[in-house]
């Protein structure tokens, strides 16, 4: 564990895509309450009170309550396959190379994108917002939005990712464990091994 006064060096955000995990997942979540009904109606309350740390995702958990939840989803869940990763992989680029952040480690998963920065002068939520709406322009524009088609009630294009982010604030002491543990989230999930021109080999470290 790090001390109370060791500084924050980095964001761990974990972007999700429309699906993946709902605010009442059994597991926890880092949401405090259920916008859609039908979510709701199917799977309960929240349980997110916005402290989780570490991964819940081996948790023991009611499995059939999750898969109850996922299955009032109004739009089928997005998994990315390899044509709309690499173009989501050019929109974080773009995003990238428009703020000057500065990445640690990318791996973008069927259901999740982890990307490690370092810390920003802005809010995490705009950053978090950045990266997402560019990744969005981007698989719009090579027109392989898994979404398209999907619209609100309001008419609006359907969102391929989820509401909210998650973002965990990484102490020096932890740096090399978290890029670590991005760069092998690839091979542990059965896919090959991922280098994005964005993610900076050297002079990025504090």
């Amino acid at each position: 564990m790090p001390s109370q006064d060791e500084k924050i060096v980095a964001w761990h955000f974990i972007l999700c895509t429309y699906g993946f995990w709902l605010p009442n997942d059994p597991r926890g979540s880092w949401s405090r309450f259920v916008r859609s009904p039908h979510i709701f109606a199917a799977g309960g309350a929240a349980t997110g009170g916005g402290n989780i740390r570490r991964s819940v995702a081996g948790a023991r958990h009611n499995v059939a309550l999750r898969h109850a939840a996922k299955a009032a989803l109004l739009y089928p869940p997005v998994r990315l396959d390899g044509i709309q990763a690499r173009a989501v992989a050019r929109g974080l680029a773009l995003a990238v190379a428009e703020n000057n952040y500065c990445v640690h480690a990318c791996a973008i998963m069927p259901d999740h994108v982890n990307i490690l920065m370092a810390v920003q002068s802005r809010r995490s939520s705009h950053v978090a917002a950045h990266l997402k709406a560019r990744a969005t322009q981007r698989i719009n524009i090579e027109g392989v939005n898994p979404l398209s088609g999907y619209a609100t009630s309001a008419g609006v294009a359907a969102s391929m990712w989820a509401r909210r982010h998650w973002c965990v604030f990484v102490h020096q002491s932890e740096l090399a464990r978290v890029r670590q543990y991005i760069q092998r989230n690839p091979e542990m999930g059965g896919l090959k091994r991922q280098r994005w021109n964005f993610v900076a080999s050297v002079g990025c470290d504090p």
